[in-house]
């Protein structure tokens, strides 16, 4: 590693086995790598720092407030509270609805569905449908745009509750021994 002030944090950008990766976290003793390609490496440090190709290419500089930030987008749905997936799930399905019109987000999905009136795009603004999602769920209409723009940067992890996701501390970075 190029001096010793260069350290991984999550968001770095390395070269390792003849790929860019980005570190994503780091757990019970191990570094987990994605490259651009998706291929997941989980490493033990040394075995990462001691690789031949081994390079740090450009360190993060994160410009976010909160740890759980950081977390939610490079965190990987598998890795998920049981029931906390089910609920972004969830969300997804109404935030379709009021998009398109349709659970599934594609017209004709299932066939013979159409959307119910409040939602049909051919009869309502999309304002109105967000407006009538809000109040069906319970929550302001500003939240669910919120979370329709979160969606859209993001996709499904974007509609994760943030409340829910534990963010790494120290102590998930030691060695289990």
């Amino acid at each position: 590693m190029e001096g010793s002030s260069r350290k991984l944090a999550i968001g770095t950008k390395v070269l390792f086995d003849g790929e860019t990766c980005t570190v994503q976290g780091f757990a019970n003793g191990t570094v987990r790598l994605r490259s651009h390609a998706g291929k997941l490496f989980l490493l033990n440090p040394r075995e990462l720092v001691g690789a031949e190709d081994f390079e740090v290419l450009e360190d993060f500089e994160s410009d976010v407030d909160e740890p759980s930030d950081v977390l939610l987008h490079t965190a990987e749905l598998g890795d998920l509270e049981p029931g906390v997936r089910e609920e972004a799930e969830e969300r997804r399905v109404h935030l379709n609805e009021a998009i398109t019109g349709y659970p599934s987000g594609k017209p004709g999905e299932p066939a013979g569905f159409s959307p119910r009136a409040e939602y049909d795009p051919s009869e309502t603004m999309m304002t109105q449908r967000m407006a009538t999602k809000a109040n069906e769920l319970g929550i302001s209409a500003p939240k669910l745009w919120r979370l329709k723009k979160r969606y859209e940067e993001s996709g499904l992890m974007g509609l994760v509750d943030r409340r829910k996701i534990r963010p790494l501390t120290a102590a998930d970075r030691l060695d289990s021994r």
